[in-house]
């Protein structure tokens, strides 16, 4: 799948028409509140509400861009600035002469995680980032005068977000220019994705050092490899890789022999350079590169890694005998810890679709399940509506017995050795908690994913009650 699994649509409601009208009147209405509008405010979200409430506090709520109060909460929208107010959205598109730019970007749910674009969060930072520079480079609004707001839906195929843009000065009423479209198409996929490369080239360039280490170590340890090398070596001249690649091709064919030896006996080796070649590809792939262009940047990479293991045996060769390293890597960590960035994500995600696509009664049909410890096939079945749950409890056929396992876990914990009047605060906390229930569920979804996915095994409840007893226990004193 190549970076073009970024999809760009755009329509132009051209002022003095029934579209144009319609973009005001039901349009915003729409995606602020259509089923699947993901309505839950993101961190930066709740930051910027933060300073807002402070600078209200210091007088200057009327003065700061996107600082005006929140009086309809509860929908979708976000801007350049944070939550706009939706009204004003509204009347501001109702009065503008300006056409007004009806955009989706979209990807597909199986992508999501892969580029970046799981989250709200990720969705606001990337369409903030990116979009006031495309629509720039369409020459059709001037960048002072550039009005957007938005909104990021969930569906069960794909994660999009709505886009209206329209030209504050009102000079804007015309189609967009089809060339220059397309050519900006083209550069938002590659800065939606510059954030994912840097990753990327550093996975590359570790994997890469750490091969020419290996093959390093390789050739200082085995005499018979190290003799290989010496002999293969010019008399005089320059020892370089590049050097013996013009002029002693015969030298250089022999090194390379010498490194894929070491590579195809050396499992550490083979897995480095495994490593290396998916970095090398995922890294194309963020660039959006197809045919020649491909060709090249592999070819490329390819000949720069020859370069660097040749030259790190060339360097042990000269070297004398090997010694033992003073120190070990340290054995990898089992398991992942519970909540790392990663998992972080995935429960941001299953939250945000729990949200936005299980109704109220749905959500605390769930928790009811969970709090009484009688969770069922259709339980599990409202959960298999989330995209992201779906996917893990396809790759994990043990996720159900987890769940069921989750649910008398939390039932003898909130049921348990609790006062009446603590059980009865409990079930009022129901239908507020219920979201937060979701949150545990998430986590139990994705750890017993990983410890699937890790060690091939079924985990079972055992496995992954540990953080969530501790959780559910405290839910008799009224927290999550």
């Amino acid at each position: 799948m190549t970076g073009s699994s970024i999809i760009v649509n755009n329509r132009v409601a051209l002022a003095g028409t029934a579209p144009h009208a319609a973009v005001g009147a039901t349009r915003l209405l729409y995606i602020a509140n259509r089923p699947g509008a993901v309505k839950l405010k993101s961190e930066d979200d709740l930051r910027v509400e933060r300073e807002n409430a402070l600078m209200a506090q210091l007088g200057y709520i009327g003065f700061r861009p996107g600082s005006v109060a929140e009086r309809n909460t509860g929908h979708a929208l976000f801007d350049a600035n944070g939550i706009p107010e939706r009204i004003k959205v509204q009347r501001e598109l109702l009065a503008t002469s300006s056409a007004v730019i009806t955009s989706v970007i979209s990807v597909r749910n199986e992508d999501a995680e892969r580029l970046g674009l799981l989250t709200k969060q990720q969705w606001e930072r990337a369409v903030r980032a990116a979009w006031p520079r495309y629509v720039e480079s369409l020459g059709v609004i001037a960048p002072e005068d550039i009005r957007y707001v938005c909104a990021m839906h969930v569906s069960q195929t794909s994660r999009h977000v709505h886009i209206l843009t329209w030209d504050q000065s009102g000079a804007f009423n015309r189609l967009l220019p089809k060339e220059k479209m397309v050519a900006a198409n083209e550069e938002l996929t590659r800065q939606i994705l510059k954030p994912l490369r840097e990753p990327v080239n550093m996975l590359r360039t570790e994997a890469r050092d750490a091969l020419v280490d290996a093959v390093k170590e390789a050739v200082l340890k085995d005499a018979a490899l190290k003799e290989r090398v010496a002999a293969a070596l010019p008399a005089t001249g320059s020892l370089k890789y590049g050097v013996l690649a013009r002029r002693h091709p015969g030298a250089r064919d022999e090194v390379d022999a010498v490194v894929a030896h070491i590579v195809s006996e050396n499992r550490d080796a083979r897995v480095l350079q495994s490593q290396w070649r998916e970095s090398v590809m995922r890294h194309a792939e963020l660039k959006g590169l197809k045919g020649a262009a491909l060709e090249a940047h592999v070819s490329a990479a390819e000949s720069d890694l020859r370069t660097r293991l040749g030259n790190a045996a060339f360097a042990a060769a000269r070297q004398g005998p090997a010694t033992e390293r003073l120190t070990k890597r340290e054995a990898q960590a089992e398991s992942e810890p519970l909540l790392s960035p990663e998992m972080r994500r995935r429960e941001r995600a299953l939250l945000e679709e729990a949200s936005s696509l299980l109704g109220e009664k749905e959500s605390d049909s769930i928790f009811d399940a969970l709090r009484s410890g009688k969770w069922s096939q259709r339980h599990t079945a409202l959960i298999e509506r989330l995209p992201s749950a779906k996917a893990l409890l396809r790759v994990s056929p043990s996720v159900p017995r987890a769940l069921r396992g989750l649910s008398s876990i939390i039932a003898r914990a909130a049921m348990g050795p609790a006062s009446s009047r603590e059980r009865q605060d409990l079930s009022e906390q129901a239908g507020r908690q219920s979201m937060r229930m979701l949150c545990l569920l998430a986590r139990v979804v994705i750890f017993g994913f990983l410890k699937h996915r890790a060690a091939s095994t079924h985990p079972t409840p055992k496995h992954v009650d540990a953080q969530t007893v501790r959780k559910a226990s405290s839910l008799r004193k009224g927290t999550s």
